[in-house]
């Protein structure tokens, strides 16, 4: 209720609700917003499943989902930390795959530029997101909110189109990932 109050008080003096994780006049106001958003993330994502949480405090229900929304708080804004799976993303991801099967149908592979187009900066960020979920595999995030199988199989269909997350690193970092599989 008090951090309820204080992003209405924080809407009513910028205009949105926007309040950066590491707001330097309330921190913890920040974390508080990020940590709505994903909650709001996931009941939308899936609304039959109960979140279980480590904390003796409530978790948001519908109706409270619902205050937030009312006065302004979007679920989802930029690339934040815990932006990895949300039906909008979802729907981008699969876009941008759809453009890349296109290009390697075009061009024989999957190796796009990756600075000049969006689709580039795209497989840039489909090789920086499998090397974070290798070095972070078996977190408690990934299991309670089902993202890391969601992630498996997204890697898994890139690879099985032909799609490299180890380049321009050398002969040494290329025979690696010939011998590395995305984990099942």
């Amino acid at each position: 209720k008090r951090r309820f109050l204080e992003l209405k008080d924080f809407k009513r003096q910028h205009g949105h609700c926007n309040v950066h994780q590491k707001y330097g006049k309330n921190p913890s106001l920040g974390a508080w917003v990020a940590r709505q958003r994903l909650i709001m993330r996931h009941w939308e994502d899936k609304p039959d499943e109960k979140i279980h949480n480590t904390s003796r405090r409530s978790l948001p229900t519908a109706e409270r989902i619902k205050q937030l929304k009312n006065i302004g708080l979007e679920p989802s804004i930029g690339k934040g930390a815990f932006g990895k799976i949300c039906s909008r993303n979802t729907n981008e991801w699969e876009k941008q795959f759809s453009d890349l099967i296109r290009y390697r149908d075009i061009h024989g592979d999957c190796n796009v530029p990756t600075k000049s187009t969006s689709l580039g900066r795209w497989v840039a960020s489909q090789r920086k997101k499998h090397r974070q979920f290798l070095a972070d595999e078996g977190r408690v995030e990934d299991q309670v909110f089902a993202w890391g199988k969601e992630l498996r199989n997204r890697f898994q269909r890139l690879k099985d189109i032909g799609f490299n997350f180890y380049v321009g690193k050398g002969n040494a970092q290329q025979k690696r990932s010939n011998s590395r599989e995305t984990p099942k």
